[in-house]
């Protein structure tokens, strides 16, 4: 904080004015707020400072009065189709998917769009926690490791495609400087700009995301940082929330409501696993809640709560290997052999 209070003192070099965008402001300590303090009382002059925070209440009181509240929203799916299109990201099947993927962030549709791996890489991941709804403990257990490596491959992946789109939108279009410094390629290393707060960036001469060929991931996850592992293990449990979210629509027959239309297949095959669906509730009566529905909103639940654990730095293996022994269980839904008619 200090130091980007010393830069922000400086004249900008080109333009007449200076931006500095803090990701995730909520989660500084009491310390860097106070030393931010000063310089959000008198900004110099062309200078602006934007505070990004999901939750103001960890902002301390003197931080947040002197700031201008901007509330922003999800953007639309057909803005973000839109976008996609005119900047001839992908084609229209392609930016649809892409922009309901997205859940309202047209920089994830845009980062999506540029790194095709690493939408095969998420929807191997969704399909492979399809699949563990039939399958016992011990396979459960067996296939954390395997979806770490996955995650952390979609990851590295999506900084890749960031970093390259950033290299190529900070070229200098005259006067033959090399477009590094301050607005050149190691703009897109920062933390919150392609790249995790403490993430190891990858090597530059190793593509460490996938295989000689390409088939998937070869790095283990032993090789991964603990920040990656950690940030891998957030992005299976966002993309978790999203699967668990379209399975309960699946199940209650409300496909058009589904956000990846692209395991629409998978998702009434799982249900149908599960004993979900609209003959369910219909053969217990209408007034009777869909049981399955009702796991999944719990489990639901349980993702709210690992994120929270994983912000406090709990270990990103422990979570998953409670997450995966709580996901639902196809062979529950099974009668017993007593049971059947």
């Amino acid at each position: 904080m200090r130091r980007l209070a010393l830069d922000l003192a400086l004249l900008p070099v080109e333009g007449g004015a200076r931006v500095a965008i803090l990701e995730r402001a909520d989660r500084l300590g009491d310390d860097a707020q106070t030393a931010l303090l000063k310089t959000l009382e008198e900004p110099p002059a062309g200078v602006t400072i934007v505070l990004c925070a999901d939750d103001e209440d960890r902002l301390m009181p003197t931080v947040r009065s002197r700031c201008a509240r901007i509330r922003l929203g999800p953007v639309g799916v057909r803005e973000i189709e839109a976008l996609l299109g005119e900047a001839d990201l992908a084609d229209a099947p392609t930016a649809a998917r892409l922009a309901r993927l997205a859940g309202g962030r047209p920089g994830l549709a845009r980062s999506l769009a540029l790194a095709p791996d690493a939408i095969a890489a998420r929807d191997q991941i969704a399909r492979t926690l399809l699949h563990l709804l039939d399958a016992g403990p011990s396979s459960r257990l067996a296939a954390s490791r395997e979806l770490i490596e996955l995650a952390t491959a979609m990851d590295r992946t999506l900084d890749r495609s960031a970093a390259e789109a950033a290299g190529s939108t900070t070229e200098p279009s005259s006067g033959g400087r090399s477009g590094r410094g301050r607005s050149g390629s190691k703009r897109a290393t920062r933390p919150g700009a392609g790249m995790a707060a403490g993430a190891e960036p990858p090597d530059d001469g190793q593509d460490d995301a996938t295989d000689g060929d390409g088939d998937g991931p070869a790095a283990p996850a032993a090789s991964a940082s603990a920040a990656q592992r950690r940030r891998a293990a957030a992005s299976i449990v966002g993309l978790w929330r999203d699967l668990a979210r379209d399975l309960v629509v699946a199940g209650l027959g409300v496909e058009r409501e589904v956000r990846d239309p692209g395991l629409l297949d998978d998702l009434r095959d799982a249900a149908t696993l599960l004993g979900a669906g609209p003959h369910a509730a219909q053969d217990a009566g209408d007034r009777a809640p869909d049981p399955v529905a009702a796991r999944l909103t719990a489990f639901l639940g349980r993702l709210d709560a690992a994120g929270e654990l994983l912000e406090a730095n709990v270990r990103p293996e422990l979570v998953l290997d409670t997450l995966l022994l709580a996901w639902p269980s196809a062979t529950a839904a099974r009668p017993s052999r007593a049971e059947r008619p």
